[in-house]
């Protein structure tokens, strides 16, 4: 079963507000990404990263891989923390202060995930 963005979003949510302050913390992000997916200081592979995502947030497999490459703003295959704080330097907006509200965040996920107009961004072509 494929789950919708705004699906997503709240598990994310769920899963990163470590404080349960209802904002997501940059440090509360890579925290999540360091203990849970494994993400070192080289960053998380693409192959890595897609396992990661399907078994989650029950994506396809391509849809997955479109996402992944999405977030990875310099290229090279891996998702490091520069492309996270990229990503967050331009959906973290209300005030640009590190704290991702869950509207920040959901906005974040609907315009890079692969597949974000269709029916409150739907997952699965």
């Amino acid at each position: 079963m494929c789950w919708t963005v705004d699906q997503m979003t709240d598990q994310i949510m769920l899963e990163t507000d470590h404080n349960g302050d209802g904002i997501m913390q940059l440090d509360e992000l890579m925290h999540q990404l360091t203990t849970s997916w494994g993400m070192t200081d080289n960053g998380i592979s693409y192959h890595d990263f897609i396992a990661m995502w399907v078994a989650r947030y029950h994506d396809t497999h391509s849809t997955a891989h479109d996402f992944v490459v999405n977030l990875d703003l310099n290229k090279n295959h891996l998702i490091e923390s520069s492309d996270i704080n990229g990503h967050v330097g331009n959906y973290d907006t209300n005030p640009h202060d590190g704290q991702i509200q869950k509207v920040e965040f959901n906005a974040f996920l609907h315009a890079v995930h692969p597949d974000p107009h269709n029916n409150g961004g739907h997952g699965c072509h």
